[in-house]
């Protein structure tokens, strides 16, 4: 029987927190991904919420705690939103979902996006996943970068506040 950790995270906080302390997105993300193991009868290990922080960083306290767990063979199965829920950097993608997984005996399942370990085509998703992932970061980062850069050469503010003095 599976033994699942729910992955889940979100980069840029929410405004409006709930009484756990945890974004709106991220209790949407904990809803669907319980209702998924409910439905088939799976018991949920635990759930881990990084909230507020990129899925480049590796370092990330929740998603070590859920690695942590994987390898000692407390959970067995990893859920998750989508794959860039889970990581947004190729080289944490092959070294987490192709080598360590596998190693651990891990099943990886992406809900809305249909990913899971058992499908034969899965190591060529992950791999066009994990790039389009970290490619949608890094033209995110060009676009806000040359939005600035325009509204600097108009003399508009950047800034939270007005320069002072």
């Amino acid at each position: 029987m599976p033994k699942v950790g729910i992955y889940c995270r979100l980069s840029i906080e929410d405004k409006d927190k709930d009484g756990d302390d945890n974004s709106a997105s991220i209790q949407n993300q904990k809803a669907m991904l319980r209702d998924y193991c409910t439905e088939r009868g799976w018991e949920i290990y635990d759930i881990y919420c990084d909230d507020g922080i990129t899925g480049l960083e590796k370092n990330r306290p929740e998603f070590k705690r859920l690695l942590a767990d994987c390898e000692s063979g407390k959970v067995n199965t990893v859920i998750v939103k989508e794959q860039s829920r889970f990581c947004r950097n190729t080289s944490l993608v092959d070294e987490i979902l192709k080598e360590k997984f596998p190693m651990w005996g891990i099943h990886f399942i992406a809900v809305t996006t249909g990913l899971d370990s058992d499908d034969p085509d899965y190591l060529n998703r992950i791999s066009l996943n994990g790039y389009i992932d970290e490619s949608y970061i890094e033209a995110t980062s060009k676009r806000v970068t040359s939005v600035f850069k325009y509204k600097r050469a108009i003399g508009e503010c950047i800034c939270p506040f007005a320069a002072y003095g």
